[in-house]
């Protein structure tokens, strides 16, 4: 019974080892930039790669099935890590600017609209919220031509 158990478990360790490898080979293959490093540096030399042997897909230069099967080797596993954590390295040295940039301009941001509503709390609201004499008049004008307007309107359609 407890043997049963044991092999249970190594069944489900075993399964959950080989998702495990094949995300990490999904995820691995993919990255265009990390197959670019590979194709420069002599890990296809080294895993006894023929160059007539098609070993990418047609359009693009990701490896394909087989590709990954030659390089999935123990003994080129150091020299791929290599190549992974120098991409991990570029990528930090280009996130770290960027984000360095975001907080300058969020702080940029917080101060130009501390400023903003201090310029309107200082401001004099009932010189903004004034219209000149001229533009009242226009107004008070164009709002009684208005109401003619509408008069008359009621008048045309009443004596249809």
């Amino acid at each position: 019974m407890i043997n049963d158990i044991q092999s249970k478990q190594e069944a489900k360790v075993e399964k959950r080892i080989k998702e495990f490898i094949d995300m990490e080979q999904l995820v691995f293959t993919q990255d265009k930039v990390l197959q670019r490093k590979l194709d420069n540096s002599d890990i296809p030399q080294k895993a006894v790669m023929d160059p007539d042997t098609n070993v990418h897909d047609d359009e693009s230069k990701i490896f394909n099935s087989k590709g990954c099967a030659l390089l999935d080797t123990r003994h080129l596993v150091p020299d791929k890590l290599v190549l992974y954590y120098e991409v991990v390295y570029q990528r930090l040295t280009d996130y770290v600017p960027m984000l360095i940039v975001l907080f300058m301009l969020k702080d940029a941001a917080k101060i130009l609209r501390h400023q903003m509503l201090e310029l309107r709390n200082e401001a004099d609201v009932v010189k903004l919220l004034s219209e000149d004499s001229e533009r009242g008049r226009r107004r008070a004008d164009l709002k009684q031509r208005l109401e003619r307007l509408t008069q008359a309107q009621e008048l045309i359609s009443s004596r249809l």
